[in-house]
């Protein structure tokens, strides 16, 4: 019986310094790993978001139907509630208001902001507020999924009301609400920027019923 104690203790003895003896092996790999730089796990780089341009540019070709001169401000996800939710984006411009969506063979809306009746914030399933339902005389259009609800709100209903009052944005306010949205760098060239300040001078001055000398 003696003989069996002393076998076991020096048995269970072992055990513990070939457990221990891979422990610190164990820990000083760890160690040397999380002390090399280039065996860390970095980051996945972010992809960068869309310019200013870039939506533009996608905006105009959506749209073909509309002024030339027409130029967007700002653009939003969203979904349109048909009988399924339509996945897409709101592009909000000087004059209208639109949306493409390109689930299925695509649904695209066109909407000039005088036409709007109606604005109201709206709740998804009654419980979610992330929802505005927009009117007209003829039709409603409920856009749900914003992920900043009242930014939008607040963007489409300004806009709204200054059409309605025949008060357009200056081009300062209108860069304003561009550079909230998109940031400092619109990716726009010199001459963009140049050709699109013209075709603002040429609007305000047509609407003001003024003629534009020819150089």
């Amino acid at each position: 019986m003696d003989q069996l104690s002393t076998q076991s203790a020096v048995g269970s003895e072992d055990i513990t310094d070939d457990s221990t003896s891979m422990l610190d092996v164990q820990w000083s790999s760890d160690e040397e790993l999380s002390s090399d730089p280039q065996g860390q796990c970095l980051p996945a780089p972010q992809s960068s978001l869309p310019t200013y341009k870039q939506r533009l540019d996608e905006f105009k070709k959506l749209f073909k139907e509309l002024p030339e001169s027409e130029r967007l401000i700002v653009d939003y996800p969203c979904a349109l509630q048909r009988d399924i939710l339509l996945q897409g984006r709101l592009y909000l411009a000087e004059n209208w208001l639109c949306f493409y969506s390109n689930v299925f063979r695509g649904t695209k809306i066109t909407l000039t902001l005088k036409d709007i009746t109606s604005m109201t914030r709206e709740k998804t399933a009654r419980l979610i507020p992330n929802a505005i339902q927009i009117c007209t005389a003829t039709d409603k259009f409920f856009f749900t999924s914003f992920s900043a609800r009242e930014k939008s709100y607040q963007g489409v209903f300004r806009m709204w009301q200054n059409t309605l009052l025949d008060k357009p944005l200056t081009s300062l306010e209108l860069w304003q609400m561009v550079k909230q949205h998109y940031g400092n760098d619109l990716g726009l060239s010199h001459e963009e920027m140049e050709s699109l300040h013209m075709s603002e001078t040429s609007m305000h001055t047509r609407q003001r019923g003024l003629v534009v000398p020819r150089m």
